[in-house]
């Protein structure tokens, strides 16, 4: 199980932006005369409204680029297209965040601030990264770390920053290299007293080896305490929740489950402010694995239910991403298709005639991307549908192991009420004393009216109120059936084996053998390569 990731360091994209007051910076804005101020002021506001206005924030950073363009200075403007980079980042547009860092990078190329060429080489490695193209990953990584050897203090968190990204790349080709690099980054976190930084490598670390070598989990777990050590320190508690979360994951491979469910409900702790999310919904699966695993089914089949709601409305949440994705792409070749339409106006006499055109595919790709939300939303749709469809599923499951879970112990009661009542008699004959036997038979009476021997009417009636249509169509295809095979058909019907329906009824393995060969002659199905239980299930 893998479900928690390595970590990514994303220089100055935390996402985590300092909300300013929008009508301030405005102010100050408008009685800024300084150029420079007041790109700043510009790359600021846009910032702060991206995630509210969208269409605002672009008018602020596009009039931040004009301004920057009149300027001498290229780093202005390449500081710009970083500021750009990070609102598309943010809004999951990779590849125009992509095209606006390339830009940033070329400008740099030219000058001496190697910090700014540093930071964006991180970036853009991590977006290729993201994109799956690791050739492009490595190039930038490496480009870094060489850039970074260059400075006189190496042992800063860009270069700690630096070391664990390359190591978290190294993962899927040579683990022994990414833990080097982890390491390193170590060393230098534990100079700069960053306990952030060393609680995440020490559970970067504990992951890679075990790994590398699932023998090697007491080593790994020494890795994990120290991360967890660390964690309580950090002032942001979602590290602490995000590393119990790994600690449970290594706890369920390693077959711990008890230990699982204590760090997975610490996770859970953690994460009590953001349920609708990846780390809480994998939180949620180790503890209803480890519940299943440990056989308490009521505390799994909770968190199970839990898990199915927390995952369809992370699904619904990823489509409108994807939606929302897919019209700010084509948002922005749209307005890039008409700044190169205004590049071209001074140059050419027939600029009203393309104007037209592009107007004209303007439209259409506004028809395109309506008619293309439109198809999303419809699938969106049918993707609520079919959640539903799961969700009576998963009901319709849980009343089967309801109903079996009652039939078992009710059965098991009646074996053991069977069972000593069958030793009660024996003693009752071998007593001598009247008195004795008296004291026995009215055990054996107290015992027998426990004893209910319509445990299996009971099961059946309550099986035929769920799976009313299955009873049906067994009952008129096959009316010859008697109660004892039309139990072994539910049973063989809930995909139960030989060996647990033996357990269950108390027979032995073999009369079960031989019942389901009886009862495949009674089927038809001697001659034919059908899967009994299969066939029942077809009947539903």
């Amino acid at each position: 199980m893998n479900k928690y990731l390595f970590i990514f360091f994303f220089f100055a994209c935390n996402l985590i932006w300092g909300q300013h007051k929008v009508d301030k910076l405005q102010d100050s804005l408008n009685t800024t005369i300084d150029v420079e101020k007041r790109i700043d002021l510009r790359k600021q506001i846009a910032l702060d409204l991206m995630f509210e206005d969208w269409d605002k924030a672009l008018k602020y950073i596009e009039l931040a680029e004009k301004e920057a363009k009149s300027l001498s200075n290229i780093e202005r403007l390449a500081s710009v297209y970083v500021t750009t980079a990070r609102m598309y980042y943010a809004k999951d547009v990779i590849d125009v965040a992509l095209e606006y860092y390339l830009k940033a990078e070329e400008i740099y190329k030219s000058t001496e601030n190697l910090a700014q060429q540093i930071s964006i080489q991180n970036n853009l490695a991590i977006i290729y990264a993201r994109l799956e193209n690791i050739e492009k990953a490595t190039y930038y990584f490496n480009k870094a770390f060489r850039y970074h050897k260059s400075f006189k203090n190496k042992d800063s968190l860009q270069y700690a920053s630096i070391l664990i990204n390359m190591g978290t790349l190294y993962l899927k080709k040579n683990i022994d290299s990414s833990l080097a690099y982890y390491h390193r980054s170590l060393e230098i976190s534990k100079k700069l007293n960053n306990n952030m930084i060393a609680a995440y490598l020490n559970t970067n670390i504990g992951k890679a080896m075990y790994e590398k070598d699932s023998t090697a989990a007491k080593k790994a777990k020494e890795y994990y305490d120290k991360a967890l050590d660390i964690a309580k320190k950090v002032e942001d508690k979602s590290v602490e929740a995000l590393v119990n979360g790994y600690v449970s994951d290594f706890y369920l491979n390693e077959k711990q489950h008890d230990s699982a469910i204590f760090y997975a409900k610490k996770a859970i702790e953690g994460f009590k402010n953001k349920i609708y999310s990846i780390n809480y919904q994998d939180a949620i699966e180790i503890l209803y694995k480890a519940n299943l695993n440990k056989q308490d089914y009521e505390e799994a089949a909770t968190y199970f239910e839990l898990y199915n709601k927390i995952r369809d409305s992370l699904q619904l949440e990823k489509q409108a991403v994807n939606v929302e994705r897919i019209k700010l792409q084509e948002e922005y070749k749209s307005k890039l298709a008409l700044r190169e339409l205004q590049a071209e106006k001074s140059q050419s006499k027939y600029f009203m005639v393309f104007l037209g055109l592009i107007c004209i595919l303007l439209a259409l790709a506004l028809v395109l991307v309506k008619y293309r939300n439109k198809i999303a939303y419809n699938r969106i749709e049918r993707e609520l549908i079919t959640s539903k469809n799961k969700e009576l599923t998963s009901t319709l499951d849980q009343k089967n192991s309801e109903l079996v879970s009652k039939t078992m112990v009710e059965a098991h009661k009646a074996n053991a009420i069977t069972s000593v009542l069958d030793d009660l008699k024996i003693l009752k004959r071998k007593a001598v004393k009247k008195e004795t036997q008296l004291l026995i038979a009215q055990v054996m009476k107290k015992l027998e009216r426990d004893l209910n021997p319509d445990v299996w009417k009971e099961f059946e009636i309550g099986f035929a109120q769920v799976h009313q249509s299955f009873f049906k169509n067994l009952a008129e295809k096959h009316p010859k059936l008697s109660p004892k095979d039309r139990r072994l058909c539910i049973l063989l019907f809930l995909d139960f084996s030989t060996k647990e329906i033996a357990k269950l009824t108390g027979m032995s393995f073999k009369s079960i053998e031989n019942s389901r060969t009886r009862l495949r002659k009674k089927l038809l199905l001697t001659n034919k390569k059908v899967n009994v239980s299969t066939y029942l299930r077809s009947l539903s």
